[in-house]
Parts: C-alpha cells; sequence; structure tokens
C-alpha cells in the first residue's frame, strides 16, 4: 500500500530513474502524464485513501468507461505496473491488459 498524496518527489524519483535506464525524453514525458492522470483519478475517488494494487483494476473500468483506445489503456497500466514495481508494491492482478469490449 502506498499514500499517493505529497507524491512529487516519488514521482521525479521514478522519472529520474527511467532517464538513467536510457529511456528517451518523449518516452518519460508520456510516463509523467500518465502518472499526473492516475494520481487526479485516485485523489478524486478515494480522498485520503491508500494506494491498493486493486485500484489499477478499477482505473482500468474507468478508461473503459470513457471510452479510451485499448492501446492508450495499455500503455498507462504498463506504466502503473512499472511504478509500482520501483515502489515494490505488488501488483493484485497479473491479467490486466485491456481488450476491446
Amino acid at each position: 500500500m502506498y499514500n499517493l498524496y505529497n507524491s512529487d518527489t516519488i514521482i521525479l524519483d521514478f522519472l529520474n530513474y527511467l532517464k538513467s535506464c536510457g529511456l528517451s525524453k518523449n518516452s518519460v514525458r508520456f510516463y509523467k502524464s500518465d502518472l499526473k492522470l492516475f494520481n487526479r483519478w485516485f485523489s478524486g475517488q478515494y480522498p485520503r485513501q491508500t494506494l491498493k494494487p486493486t485500484h489499477l483494476e478499477e482505473y482500468k473500468k474507468f478508461l473503459l468507461m470513457r471510452q479510451v483506445s485499448v492501446k492508450t489503456i495499455n500503455r498507462r497500466l504498463s506504466t502503473l505496473r512499472k511504478f509500482f514495481a520501483f515502489l515494490k508494491i505488488p501488483v493484485a492482478s497479473p491479467n490486466l491488459p485491456a481488450t476491446d469490449p
């Protein structure tokens, strides 16, 4: 579990880690955008709650309801899985990729 509030430092650490792994500026920009979108959704849905890996499945449902493309959903979920791994948070469901409805 992890508290996403006041997470700017952790996100910056993660983005710096990605840069050190050789990711392009464009890739890091997508990671940052994906994390900001998730953070905005999470803080609106679960104010003052601790992040749990099961929230990924709920976020996926939210994105599907918003008719976000499957490719974009999968990229955003991949970003979150990598971020969770960076924080040492186990992902609840290995079967998380989005599929066409």
